[in-house]
């Protein structure tokens, strides 16, 4: 198998138990769904935590695209208050991005 960086995140996270590392997928959802869910944070004493994530993840799942690609995915809001999605390390519009009541 050849090793580049993605089969090796893979083979870490599978090896960590996929311990606050993201979900790798080879496609991204269509869907991107705000949620209740429950994750093993690692605390010493804590089993489980209630934790609002995109799909019932933490971190939620990884979206990548190509440089140039555009991106249209739909998004959810399965919470009980409002909620945007802040992209990180994306140039785009404040409109498209930011904090509820601020610049959505």
């Amino acid at each position: 198998m050849k090793q580049n960086r993605r089969s090796f995140l893979h083979t870490s996270a599978a090896l960590m138990g996929g311990l606050m590392l993201p979900r790798l997928a080879s496609a991204a959802p269509a869907t991107l769904s705000a949620r209740e869910a429950v994750a093993d944070l690692g605390v010493e004493g804590v089993r489980e935590t209630r934790i609002w994530g995109y799909d019932g993840l933490l971190p939620g799942p990884m979206l990548r695209v190509k440089q140039g690609e555009r991106l249209s995915r739909r998004f959810l809001n399965q919470l009980p208050l409002h909620s945007t999605v802040h992209w990180h390390g994306i140039r785009i519009d404040s409109a498209m991005d930011g904090v509820p009541g601020l610049s959505q």
